[in-house]
């Protein structure tokens, strides 16, 4: 059994890209991984009842002792095999953030449910809540019908025979929620300081800690790992927004499997 906590980043459009993703965990070492998170918290003195995301950090640790504990908090992650699928969607392109998020959640879920074919496992999908009237249909059409679409080429849906549920989670719920938001909120910062020509050096530091959380096929970032929305970009404005994280992530030694 795995189970994959999903969030979201920037759903505003104040930065260039709405990210959505995920972080697959093996129920088999949760218990243990859990356990270590509470000894990371207990060693950088974080209280048992503040919720630890990217931002805002405890009023206890100046910045760089934050940063030590999320990067601390990263490699824990790493040693427990956690995995990173996420999508990337410009703004732009998005035009409505909540829709997109749907479509992003469609994504990422239909990649998990891959991996657990891959792997010959199952896995239960946790979804960060949010006020969406929309949600709750949308997720129980997931676990009934699974993907549906025109753009599907071989039938009108395809099940997601290997997810055995959808279910929400909330910041403070599971130590684990709040990976996730460090590990999306670090990428997300990541691909702005690049975009933004700000904290460069800082985005390649990032880069290269979140590395071994993806997916690989051969020397490339697994479709499934990672992925670009939509599938096309056709306008060349678009297009270099996304050709520009693509340089960057190829500078840093992921190669996506995508094309743009």
């Amino acid at each position: 059994m795995r189970l994959f906590y999903c969030d979201e980043s920037n759903l505003n459009d104040a930065t260039p890209f709405l990210v959505y993703g995920g972080a697959v965990i093996k129920s088999s070492n949760a218990l243990s991984f859990s356990h270590k998170i509470d000894e990371l918290r207990e060693n950088f003195e974080i209280p048992p009842d503040f919720n630890v995301k990217f931002n805002p950090r405890p009023k206890h640790l100046n910045h760089q002792q934050f940063i030590d504990f999320k990067q601390s908090l990263i490699e824990l992650a790493i040693e427990n095999e956690v995995k990173f699928i996420v999508s990337i969607v410009a703004h732009q392109l998005a035009k409505n953030p909540n829709i997109a998020r749907l479509y992003e959640i469609n994504r990422v879920s239909y990649h998990f449910d891959c991996l657990l074919n891959r792997t010959d496992d199952t896995g239960i999908v946790l979804i960060d809540r949010f006020s969406d009237p929309k949600i709750d249909h949308h997720l129980r059409e997931k676990f009934s019908i699974g993907i549906s679409g025109d753009r599907l080429p071989f039938s009108d849906s395809i099940r997601l025979d290997r997810i055995i549920g959808f279910h929400y989670s909330a910041i403070g719920q599971s130590h684990f929620t709040s990976l996730i938001d460090v590990i999306l909120g670090s990428f997300r910062f990541a691909i702005n300081a690049v975009l933004n020509k700000k904290h460069v050096k800082s985005a390649n530091t990032i880069i290269e800690l979140l590395k071994p959380l993806f997916l690989f096929s051969k020397s490339q970032i697994d479709l499934i790992s990672f992925s670009y929305s939509p599938q096309e970009i056709r306008k060349k404005e678009y297009r270099n927004l996304y050709l520009e994280v693509d340089e960057f992530l190829k500078k840093n030694g992921l190669k996506p499997e995508q094309n743009i």
